[in-house]
Formats: C-alpha cells, structure tokens, sequence
C-alpha cells in the first residue's frame, strides 16, 4: 500500500509599495510559486542527525505529544497545545529534510529554503506530525511485512 505524498508550496515573498486611498501601504506579492512533493528517508534523516539539524529525539517528540493530546477532544486546545510544545527550529529542520528526501536535485541550503517556506506555525506543526506519523507507519508495517515473511512456513519451535 502506498502512502499519500505531502506535498509544500515554496514561493519568494516581495513587499509593494501601493496607493490605497490616499494612504501608502505595503503589501505582500508571492512570485515563483512551485511545489514539491515531502519524503522522509532513512538517508534524509541521517544526513539531517550527521549535519546536527535534528537530533535523536524526533520520533520521542510526537510520541510524547500524541500521549499528551489524545484525552483534549476540542481541536483548538489541542492545536494550542500542538502549538506550544514544539520549538520551530526542530519543525522546520524536518520538513526541510523531508523536501531534500524527495527533491535530491534541489540544491537550497536551509536558510533558502526557510526564505521560501511560508506557512503559520499551526500548519507548519501539522506538516511535522504527519511526516513523522507516515515515517512511523511505513516502517511499522515494513517491520511487520519483514517479520511475517520470514516465519511464514516455520513450524512452531523451527528456526529459520
């Protein structure tokens, strides 16, 4: 079974200057929008530990986060509580990882990337749990597949 693809839209951000009713205000012009699919590798991941943008913690993090969650049933504490218990930096550090995972050919370092990367904090947090939740899951099912295959045809107490 194939997992869905998480996809991001980075896009430069520039401010112009415009006439509004007497007034000058500034506003934001998004230019050279483009999207990219999101893949959290194995490879993606180590490269991310071995150049310190992520540390071994990761996975704890949405554990711990899930088990803190699960009893809020009202979605905007729960989102608030989302909001409050993940520092930016690890956030942005993995999805960053997960477009290099899937984009080999983009050469953006992470401030570049960050330069491009215009989502609020909540969805930003909702990005990082999915990708974790879906590394989770793939490699859950991985491991079970594995393990199935291997014992299948094993009598009780046969090792393979």
């Amino acid at each position: 079974m194939s997992k869905k693809i998480q996809v991001i839209e980075l896009k430069e951000i520039e401010f112009e200057e415009r006439e509004v009713e007497g007034n000058t205000e500034f506003v934001e012009v998004f230019k050279n929008k483009k999207k990219y699919p999101l893949y959290l590798s194995n490879a993606a991941l180590k490269k991310g530990r071995d150049e310190g943008l992520i540390d071994g913690s990761l996975i704890s993090d949405v554990i711990k986060l899930d088990a803190e969650t699960k009893h809020i049933t009202d979605e905007k504490e729960k989102g608030m509580k989302m909001l409050d218990s993940l520092p930016e930096h690890k956030l942005h550090a993995l999805i960053y990882l997960a477009f290099k995972g899937a984009n080999r050919q983009e050469s953006f370092s992470l401030d570049e990337f960050l330069e491009r990367y215009h989502y609020s904090h909540l969805e930003t947090v909702r990005m990082y749990t999915s990708l974790i939740k879906d590394t989770m899951q793939q490699n859950q099912n991985a491991f079970a597949d594995g393990l199935k295959k291997s014992t299948q045809g094993a009598k009780s107490g046969e090792k393979k």
